[in-house]
């Protein structure tokens, strides 16, 4: 529910700043969301492969759910084009980033739940 939500007030603000159509983003990012929330359940923070796996499914899924609502729909047939010059390129960079902004979070995550854990167990002890 945390991630349907998220993503829908962040596709929401997408749409306000610079969507041609009010909600469209928001039920992307509404279902984008879902999936996030829902892969949760199997997911460890030390391993990378469900995040990268879930980015690029993720992504692939976003790309073509624009690709089939804003340029189908209009007669642009191009899907090829469309493959190779926006999303593949794009999928590439968005788990490039993934690499690099997890590992930070993760280590940034580690740290603090270190000095929660250690503050935690020294209140234990005085009790």
């Amino acid at each position: 529910k945390e991630g349907m939500i998220i993503g829908f007030f962040c596709g929401l603000l997408k749409d306000i700043l610079g969507g041609n159509l009010l909600g469209f983003y928001a039920l992307i990012y509404m279902y984008v969301g879902f999936i996030s929330g829902y892969a949760f359940r199997s997911f460890y923070d030390d391993d990378l492969k469900v995040p990268l796996f879930l980015v690029a499914g993720t992504d692939l899924l976003y790309n073509l759910a624009v690709y089939g609502l804003q340029f189908l729909l209009r007669g642009r047939l191009g899907f090829w084009t469309y493959i190779y010059r926006i999303i593949i390129p794009e999928i590439v960079y968005t788990v490039f980033l993934t690499i690099i902004v997890y590992r930070v979070f993760y280590w940034i995550n580690y740290h603090l739940m270190d000095t929660v854990r250690k503050e935690s167990e020294s209140i234990w002890e005085l009790k």
